[in-house]
């Protein structure tokens, strides 16, 4: 324990996991970055974790965040039960953005919602359900947006040299800010951090807040539906001179 704050240390995670379900919470992510493998599937949790609502990464060295191609394809399942059995195989239960719960064919599965209980309501360009890969970044919080929106998803250490990578051929939603930016190396150019999209990276891809990075690299046909909040307020300080 850390005042209020409590810290798990759960090491590397091995092998050829396929899934897996975040609670609410800040991961502070070493060596081996954060890497989802072709057919991989990551979703939120509906469970309290901290209280924020989302997830925080942040990663503390050059090992950053990498999708390969074809992560979050995993079918969408027509019937699921709470045994596990499923139809088709190997399938994942649609997310519903508005936090309901899925149809009784589906096991009543429910979903965190996209939107911040205190925020705007979705964006009509997100369809009601996506399949795929679901980050949401914190409500509330240090990390959280002062605005009722999501605050920041992806934090990298700006002491280090980041090539954050993105393929595609899969489906993903993430709300929240990704933020690449002043790394210090020179892989993609002299105190840089380089974002690189691949092949085909989702028509079925959204993007809810800002990308910082300080250079994009595209290779294929790349796609992402970037969504930007036109009502997003931040406040500031200026100086004002007093008669």
């Amino acid at each position: 324990m850390d005042g209020t704050i409590t810290w798990r240390n759960i090491g590397k995670v091995g092998g050829n996991l396929t899934t897996a379900i975040l609670d609410p919470g800040l991961y502070y992510v070493g060596a081996n970055g954060l890497n989802f493998g072709s057919n991989s599937t990551v979703r939120m949790s509906t469970a309290t974790g901290d209280g924020s609502n989302g997830v925080m990464f942040y990663f503390s060295t050059a090992d950053t965040v990498a999708v390969t191609s074809n992560a979050g394809k995993a079918p969408p399942c027509t019937a699921a039960n709470s045994q596990g059995n499923s139809t088709p195989n190997a399938c994942v239960v649609s997310y519903r953005t508005d936090g309901t719960v899925s149809s009784q064919a589906n096991g009543y599965v429910p979903s965190r919602q996209t939107q911040c209980p205190s925020g705007p309501a979705n964006p009509p360009q997100v369809p009601s359900s996506v399949d795929g890969n679901i980050l949401l970044a914190p409500c509330s919080g240090t990390y959280a947006s002062p605005d009722g929106n999501r605050g920041f998803l992806f934090f990298q250490n700006r002491s280090t040299s980041a090539n954050p990578s993105w393929g595609g051929g899969g489906q993903f939603l993430s709300s929240g800010f990704m933020y690449f930016h002043s790394g210090a190396g020179g892989t993609c150019g002299t105190n840089t951090s380089c974002l690189t999209l691949q092949g085909g990276s989702g028509s079925q891809s959204f993007t809810l807040g800002n990308i910082v990075v300080d250079k994009l690299a595209l290779g294929g046909n790349p796609q992402i539906n970037m969504i930007l909040n036109p009502s997003a307020t931040f406040q500031i300080l200026r100086p004002t001179l007093l008669e």
